[in-house]
């Protein structure tokens, strides 16, 4: 929990809008946003080539998964406040911001994978695995809120095919969730095998 908690910290990206005493329902005119990012990831990919493979299963659990978590949260976080602005320049700036965190995150555990593949490769290739899904749960996270900001957006209610794929796109991210949590569990047992 504290290593979460510690992550939070670092995943510090967020869209702000100034404070405006006591107008809390008032629109924020175009432009009067700003884009907050102070994340650090816990490990850098540099850091990864001094490490023996019990440190990189220990850095990626502990570290990298859990900043993508932090980064997830943020995600939804800055969804909401672009939606309340209704402003899509603060959207794109801010997933790029994040694409950009994710990139990173990614290349840190393909140095991990690298770093195990000679004398761990099942471990590498479960990395691997994780890394391919964590890739397609934010690709289907930022799809999802694309559905809706469309839903909600729309000046009737929003047609029956919208919310059946927003329903969809929010199925296949619990699965993928819930296949993600299960090869982590899995490295998490390898992990403590290797000490």
């Amino acid at each position: 929990m504290a290593d979460d908690q510690r992550s939070v910290q670092r995943a510090t990206v967020a869209l702000s809008v100034p404070s405006r005493g006591g107008e809390h329902s008032q629109p924020v005119s175009h432009g009067q946003w700003t884009l907050d990012d102070g994340f650090h990831p816990a490990v850098s990919t540099e850091a990864v080539s001094g490490m023996a493979p019990p440190q990189v299963l220990a850095a990626f659990l502990s570290s990298v998964s859990t900043d993508r978590v932090a980064l997830h949260r943020a995600l939804e976080d800055g969804f909401a406040t672009a939606v309340t602005l209704a402003d899509a320049s603060a959207y794109s700036a801010f997933v790029a911001c994040i694409k950009q965190h994710f990139s990173s995150l990614e290349q840190t555990a393909r140095a991990m994978s690298t770093r195990l593949q000679e004398s761990h490769a099942p471990l590498a290739a479960l990395l691997d695995g994780v890394n391919k899904l964590e890739a397609s749960r934010l690709e289907l996270a930022l799809q999802g809120q694309l559905v809706r900001q469309r839903i909600s957006s729309a000046q009737f209610e929003a047609d029956t095919e919208l919310k059946a794929e927003a329903a969809t796109i929010s199925g296949k991210l619990n699965e993928l969730s819930a296949e993600i949590n299960e090869q982590l569990s899995e490295l998490r047992a390898e992990a403590q095998d290797l000490d």
